[in-house]
């Protein structure tokens, strides 16, 4: 497994780029709010919020993950993610 560290959520990444078939990545934003905007990956996602509240939009919906909640977005699905107020989360892609 393989760990990532970002500070600055609106910037893009692109997870599938890497090569090991697990990847943890822990992310931290101090700013009002930030947004990823459409994207997709190969990979599954999980993403736990441990503060803030995350919004991840997909196609004829919104989910709302509160702090200590977690989302799966299933690999080659399009979304947007974006953090209300101060957010830290965690991200599982499989």
């Amino acid at each position: 497994m393989s760990s990532v560290t970002i500070n600055d959520l609106s910037v893009p990444w692109d997870v599938d780029s890497l090569s090991p078939a697990v990847v943890a990545l822990s992310a931290e934003s101090v700013s009002a709010d930030w947004e990823n905007a459409r994207h997709q990956h190969r990979k599954a996602q999980l993403v736990y919020s441990a503060r803030g509240i995350l919004n991840c939009e997909i196609e004829g919906g919104i989910w709302i993950v509160p702090p200590q909640c977690a989302i799966w977005i299933p690999g080659d699905l399009p979304h947007s993610a974006r953090g209300a107020g101060e957010t830290e989360c965690y991200c599982l892609f499989v």
